[in-house]
């Protein structure tokens, strides 16, 4: 299950952020994740929820927002949605092609509860 190592990955970086806050509680964790990372977001989110009790992210709401692939025929220039399992390039017909979007895993945001305020 490569969801699992992909949300340690994360989640070491939220929690890193919490600490240089003095441990502030995380609300939310906002991730971008690519299409072409072929994340199953069930298991993503089991991932998540069984690795956060006893640290700041315990309870916290995890988003993940789709990112969809686009690749670039590196024949003729298109660019195009890829289907699987076989990229073929509407445009000139020829396969594979340079991924523009759509591989990225990438931490778009930690929200951390105000603590002197005692809210978000």
């Amino acid at each position: 299950m490569h969801e699992l190592s992909l949300l340690r990955s994360v989640l070491h970086k939220a929690l890193e952020i919490s600490r240089e806050h003095g441990n502030a509680p995380i609300t939310q964790i906002t991730l971008q994740v690519g299409a072409l990372r072929l994340v199953d977001e069930d298991l993503f989110q089991f991932a998540f929820d069984a690795s956060t009790p006893d640290t700041p992210a315990a309870g916290a709401t995890l988003c993940c927002e789709k990112i969809l692939a686009r690749v670039l025929c590196t024949h003729c220039e298109s660019v195009f949605p890829p289907s699987e399992p076989v990229w073929q390039c509407p445009g000139c017909g020829r396969f594979g092609g340079r991924v523009l979007e759509g591989d990225e895993l990438i931490l778009k945001s930690v929200t951390l509860a105000d603590a002197s305020a005692g809210e978000e």
